[in-house]
């Protein structure tokens, strides 16, 4: 395998290894869910993700999304992140209050599998053959992307203020704070994977089912859905910083200085921008890209394969002229086509949707059939009893499984898929960044309280007024 420099670049884990792995993957009932068989698979999808974004980082043989195809495992993967949403969102809300410290590190991982088979998924769909080899279950996915469209519309509105050292310290001592800032972060990072999968399936509607297509274009309106997301940006947020500064001699009152920090998601992290960047990230090129797509399909509306332009459909689109200039379309040029196209439909008189020519249309079954009949209370209890009540033997058994599973991985400073390292770390967010981000566990990295100490000391050290506050909290708590 050579890398992008033409040097050679050795896999993390060799093919047939990966062909082992996707060979032994299957679909596991949610019973089983935070099992010790569950987590095997976990790792083994895990492993599979991780090595799937680095062959396309180093541009290698993707042998990873070929096992996939030729074993005809894409449906597996796909009933895996259905089961993992729906663990989520029915099972995690009933025994949330009950995880111990202990447990955390199970929890989380429970949590965090959704995004690691979205990001898989995410990797191999670029392909058409990956797209086709989901068959019918590309129902399902079209289904999951649109609840993620629908949670990104509906989530609460992110602070505006960024947490302080005081307020970190306080989720880090509390469970329950820490699973359920984990969760938010997870749900938002596959929503955008979703963003991409969904332009990737967009990119491929003439090879879809026809019955797929419609359910795009028809039953969700991905139009109706990615139109008010450009309004809202998501991907992008503005976070004031206040610090207290030390008092000085005749001072009662600490002053505070305030900063104002810009960031746009990309990559599956927040990165600083200038206040007036126009760049375009990867998830708003997403949308267009799935926009441009779908919005250009409508001449083949009448086989089933386009999206129908009514008059109520037109006036969505109509949105879209407000946000197009140069610099856009400089970046996106297949967006200049898109934006004449978007012009001459605002003056046309659309036709009314002459509705569906299907006489039977298939519908998704895999989630139906995983939640229907359940008796959510008792596997709660069950699921709680069996994997949850862990003890601190356990528990380090399981950091340090994932450690043996993370280490095997010399992924440096990759920016997808891997995890930095703290020198590449320290450059990018300063001592007291570091330090949050090993006291909340961000950007991919274990939770470590000696850690953080250790680098507010650094920054405490050199005089920053935060970092000697939150050094001295700790102290105080032993």
């Amino acid at each position: 395998m050579d890398g992008a420099d033409g040097s050679a670049v050795a896999p993390q884990i060799s093919s047939m290894e990966a062909e082992a792995y996707v060979e032994a993957l299957e679909p596991l009932p949610l019973e089983t869910y935070a099992s010790p068989k569950w987590y095997r698979q976990h790792e083994y999808l895990e492993k599979l993700n991780l090595q799937a974004h680095h062959n396309i980082i180093h541009r290698g043989d993707e042998f990873v999304y070929e096992a996939l195809c030729d074993l005809d495992k894409i449906p597996i993967v796909i009933h895996e992140l259905i089961a993992a949403e729906v663990w989520k969102t029915k099972l995690w809300p009933l025994i949330k209050d009950s995880i111990s410290d202990h447990s955390s590190i199970r929890a989380y991982n429970a949590l965090y599998h959704e995004a690691t088979v979205s990001a898989l998924l995410e990797a191999v769909m670029f392909h058409s053959a990956a797209c086709e080899a989901g068959e019918d279950t590309l129902m399902e996915l079209v289904d999951y992307c649109a609840r993620k469209m629908g949670w990104l519309l509906h989530r609460p509105k992110p602070r505006e203020t960024a947490m302080t050292a005081k307020e970190m310290l306080e989720v880090t001592e509390n469970t329950q704070k820490q699973l359920e800032e984990q969760l938010d972060e997870v749900n938002f990072s596959c929503a955008m994977i979703a963003l991409t999968m969904l332009r990737y399936m967009t990119d491929n509607m003439e090879k879809l089912h026809v019955s797929v297509v419609q359910r795009m274009v028809t039953h969700h309106d991905f139009v109706a859905l990615l139109v008010p997301l450009l309004d809202m940006k998501p991907w992008y947020k503005k976070t004031t910083i206040k610090v207290e500064l030390p008092l000085e001699e005749g001072q009662t009152k600490p002053k505070i200085k305030k900063r104002i920090k810009h960031e746009k998601f990309g990559d599956n992290k927040w990165t600083p921008v200038e206040p007036n960047d126009r760049t375009l990230g990867k998830p708003e090129a997403q949308v267009w890209l799935a926009l441009n797509a779908q919005i250009m399909s409508a001449g083949r509306a009448e086989q089933g394969f386009g999206y129908h332009i009514d008059e109520s459909k037109k006036g969505v689109i109509e949105r879209l002229k407000k946000y197009f200039n140069d610099v856009l379309c400089d970046q996106l040029p297949p967006l200049t086509p898109l934006r004449r196209v978007v012009e001459e439909i605002s003056m046309m008189q659309c036709r009314p949707d002459p509705g569906s020519s299907f006489i039977i249309e298939q519908v998704s079954e895999m989630r139906e059939a995983m939640i229907e009949g359940r008796n959510w209370g008792a596997l709660a209890r069950q699921q709680l009893q069996d994997y949850f009540s862990m003890t601190q033997k356990e528990r380090m058994a399981e950091v340090m499984r994932m450690n043996d599973l993370y280490s095997a991985f010399d992924l440096g400073d990759l920016q997808d898929g891997g995890r930095p390292s703290d020198s590449v770390l320290l450059d990018k967010h300063g001592a007291v960044g570091l330090a949050k981000l090993y006291l909340t566990g961000g950007e991919g990295l274990e939770k470590d309280l000696s850690k953080a100490v250790s680098y507010f000391r650094l920054a405490a050290d050199k005089g920053d007024a935060e970092a000697q506050y939150c050094l001295g909290q700790r102290l105080k708590k032993g």
